[in-house]
């Protein structure tokens, strides 16, 4: 995942810099054995996880997630909270 609260204010910029990485890997992709794009979330549930043939099996929290620590001294509560 990209990014946080604030970190795309100068997205232009921040997406020139991933371009260019990209661009520089999938160039290489033998030295580096790999391709990378930009990939949303759902596509990559559907992709990777939904539809692997790797038998795991995943659970769903249905619960509150948070109170959540981000800093030394930073919470989060309630946010995204079902309740």
């Amino acid at each position: 995942m990209i990014g946080n609260d604030f970190a795309l204010q100068s997205n232009g910029e921040t997406f020139e810099n991933y371009d260019r990485l990209f661009d520089h890997i999938n160039a290489k992709k033998k030295k580096y054995q790999m391709n990378v794009d930009y990939i949303l979330p759902n596509e990559y549930l559907d992709k990777y996880i939904m539809n692997s043939s790797n038998n795991n099996s995943y659970t769903v929290k249905r619960s509150d997630f948070l109170p959540i620590r981000n800093a030394k001294i930073g919470f989060w509560s309630g946010f995204y909270s079902s309740k």
